[in-house]
């Protein structure tokens, strides 16, 4: 094999290319286009290992120039790329956003973003799924490749006689599908992430073309045609059969990767040749690496768009516009750095301009952590930064029962009212308290990992939650309390267990027994969802677009229904609709931000404020002014 350059090898990228924007987009049918990654490793192997043999044979490889090769072909557009995402994440990303943003930019400039998105979360992970550059994990894999496998297949072509650097090469595949195997099922985000458990698939590449140079005989007699045959079968099976829900890597990557394999092995029947070199395809596949490095940020930054719907036609032109502005990319930004022609091509004008691009991006990277994503570019409420609310959450909850919002003993008097939950529980005390409760308080706090009041969220956590019911229904607070309020973060598949342990309260006490229902939360931070939403006119209303708002109002009613049904309240255990009276009868005034002060009314998803807390309390006293009465 005289050239690692095939005539259908644009083609073969630009199936791979539209394969993962298709995927990206949800595109029905194209569960299997992430696969387009694997088939890029495959042609990466391929051609970097007959590059690299072809110039070591002849005594003319340099690791200097194969490295300043990788640079031109990859940086430029890498650069741009991260450069125009820090602009407009500026502008329409909040400030934790822009924050994950300019360290995912750090870990893409400097090839570690598989390890940096390995330790955060998962590929197919909703968190995942909304970074900006996600998808710059595989550019870093290849990158890595490229740093290894030059030197490893140098010291294989010097130190391995050639009719034994097959085998050899064989031994390195074994050994990383074995890897793969068993990362795939024990560690599946590792296998996914880390070039280790990747390494086979460049290898698949690199032994297809160390067949072709040194078995051409061989194949020639199993015919072309065979082998592009069965190579197409694998791979549009692959595409139909893996999907996300797919054990993989590991043993059901070697499927698409072998087909790849087969097709760079092989010259493709004349009608495959045909469609693998028709000129739209070879120049998407031409524009492949500028195409991927630009779809999935158009597509993260439209999801952040509220105004943007997500239907067919917003699909279409994010389609349309990631080949577009992809080939544009391709021919002013990749093209220029590529061609001798131009001055920017010397090495020494090169090298500068990528120091100094990369200094750039550093710069701005140090620049918006040290300013915490540059939160004053929202007016309000809007330039709360997360991690002050954690901090003003933790406080909250460290001066629980101590501050003035939240006092528990505000006199001698012997009487008190028995608040029992988890958070929820102590978010009711500070409404409690600051709509001029009159009483005193008492408190018995359970554990977040447990819900009604004695069911461990997990299977593991069961005996824990399960010992701390039987503590609480035994504790003295109960048998001494005037009322017993109940709160906390309901599961609506446990109603049958709630009654029994209402049912086990009343038995130990006679004391009128209310338990407030569910309020709302929601599918983020509200923090988060105010700077998606980047102003405070229409922000509750868009909020409640990003609620559990259809679940919760169900369990509320679910909850009142299993109560009339069950007839507790001639038993002296009464149901209070808190969702009514945070939301109203026509509920639609679950508010995130007051329209009082326009101060946020949320920790986080679902925690209060201390001032949310007094809002809901004032909105609870105005439907049940009997809570916030001691007898």
């Amino acid at each position: 094999m005289k050239s690692g350059y095939l005539p259908h090898i644009d083609g073969l990228r630009g199936i791979a290319v539209l394969a993962i924007l298709l995927f990206h987009l949800n595109i029905p049918g194209a569960h299997g286009g992430f696969l387009g990654v694997d088939i890029f490793f495959v042609i990466s192997g391929f051609l970097i290992t007959g590059q690299v043999s072809r110039l070591a044979i002849n005594q003319e490889f340099s690791l200097s120039n194969f490295y300043l090769r990788r640079g031109r072909r990859l940086l430029p557009a890498l650069f741009a790329t991260l450069l125009i995402s820090m602009i407009i994440g500026f502008y329409v990303l909040s400030p934790h956003d822009l924050i994950l943003l300019a360290k995912s930019v750090l870990a893409s400039q400097f090839f570690y973003s598989n390890l940096y998105f390995w330790s955060t979360a998962g590929y197919f992970s909703d968190i995942s799924q909304s970074n900006i550059l996600l998808h710059t994990w595989s550019l870093s894999v290849e990158e890595q490749f490229y740093l290894i496998w030059p030197l490893l297949l140098l010291a294989l072509i010097k130190g391995v006689h050639v009719g034994k650097r097959n085998w050899a090469l064989l031994l390195l595949l074994a050994a990383s599908i074995i890897g793969s195997s068993w990362a795939a099922k024990m560690a599946p985000e590792a296998g996914f992430y880390l070039l280790p458990f990747r390494f086979h698939e460049f290898l698949i590449g690199g032994l297809a073309y160390q067949l072709g140079a040194t078995q051409q005989r061989r194949l020639n007699a199993i015919g072309s045609g065979k082998l592009a045959a069965v190579g197409s079968l694998l791979i549009v099976g692959s595409f139909f059969v893996i999907d996300d829900n797919t054990t993989f890597p590991g043993l059901m990557s070697l499927a698409p990767t072998i087909g790849i394999a087969l097709l760079l092995l092989s010259s493709p029947p004349r009608l495959l040749s045909r469609f693998l070199t028709w000129m739209p395809l070879k120049q998407i596949g031409l524009a492949s690496y500028s195409i991927y490095l630009i779809h999935w940020p158009l597509i993260a930054f439209s999801q952040r768009t509220t105004n943007v719907p997500d239907g067919s036609i917003t699909r279409l032109v994010i389609f349309v516009s990631a080949i577009t502005l992809g080939y544009a990319s391709y021919r002013l930004i990749e093209g220029p750095f590529r061609n001798p022609a131009k001055t920017i091509y010397r090495p020494k004008v090169f090298m500068l301009a990528m120091l100094l691009s990369l200094a750039g991006l550093t710069t701005g990277v140090a620049m918006t952590l040290t300013h915490d994503g540059y939160p004053d570019r929202f007016s309000g409420a809007l330039q709360m930064n997360q991690g002050d609310l954690y901090q003003e959450r933790e406080r909250y909850w460290s001066e629980f029962g101590l501050n003035d919002e939240s006092k528990l003993q505000i006199n001698d008097d012997p009487e008190y009212v028995l608040v029992i939950g988890n958070s929820h529980a102590q978010d009711l005390v500070y409404a409690l308290r600051q709509n001029a409760f009159p009483g005193n308080l008492r408190t018995i706090i359970t554990p977040f990992k447990c819900f009604n009041f004695g069911v461990g969220t997990l299977p593991s956590d069961d005996e824990m939650c399960n010992s701390q019911r039987q503590n609480l229904l035994a504790s003295h607070l109960i048998k001494d309390a005037n009322k017993i309020y109940l709160h906390e973060d309901f599961n609506g598949e446990w109603i049958i267990d709630l009654f029994d342990f209402l049912k086990s309260l009343r038995s130990t006490t006679d004391a009128p027994i209310y338990l407030l229902g569910p309020r709302l939360t929601f599918k983020k931070s509200v923090l988060q969802i105010a700077h998606e939403h980047n102003s405070l006119e229409g922000l509750n209303e868009y909020a409640l677009t990003q609620s559990f708002f259809p679940e919760r109002k169900r369990l509320s009613q679910k909850l009142q229904n299993a109560f009339n049904e069950a007839t507790l309240s001639a038993l002296g255990i009464y149901y209070v609709d808190t969702f009514e009276a945070q939301c109203g009868g026509s509920f639609h005034q679950c508010d995130i931000v007051s329209s009082k002060t326009s101060e946020l009314l949320y920790f986080d998803n679902s925690h209060f404020t201390t001032l949310g807390a007094k809002e809901f309390g004032a909105a609870l006293k105005l439907r049940r002014p009997d809570i916030f009465q001691l007898q």
